[in-house]
């Protein structure tokens, strides 16, 4: 079953990261932000493409270290969003649940059911604050 999960999961990352990848190149072409950074500001702003992209990564190790929780938590997020992204947030987010406790993953729950996206910037030109990821 794991063996399973971990193909799917693998195959599933692949397929979306281009189309996630230029989700998330369309809106920094116009930036001079670090990318990441942008990304991360997204996902707090509730952009369900960028909370799936940062699952994505933080599960891949990707431009950010490796992070389990940090995985979980921003995928738990996209799956709950009930768009095109959801089914593979939903598989990535149990294939993150394997490598927590039981008990890591109801603090983590919590924290998703407390979320709120942060209001976005009211210019173009205002700065988007990097607000801090939850950590466990």
């Amino acid at each position: 079953m794991k063996k399973a999960l971990v193909s799917i999961f693998c195959m599933l990352s692949l397929l979306l990261a281009a189309g996630c990848t230029s989700h998330t190149a369309a809106k920094t072409a116009a930036s001079d932000k670090d990318p990441m950074e942008l990304l991360q500001a997204q996902a707090q702003q509730g952009d369900t493409m960028s909370e799936f992209q940062l699952g994505l990564d933080f599960s891949n190790g990707k431009n950010v270290p490796q992070d389990w929780q940090q995985a979980y938590f921003w995928l738990s997020l996209a799956a709950n969003a009930n768009q095109r992204e959801s089914e593979g947030a939903y598989m990535g987010r149990n294939y993150a649940a394997l490598h927590l406790t039981p008990a890591q993953v109801a603090a983590i729950d919590k924290q998703v059911d407390a979320w709120k996206p942060a209001p976005a910037p009211v210019t173009s030109d205002a700065e988007v604050e990097k607000a801090p990821i939850p950590k466990q």
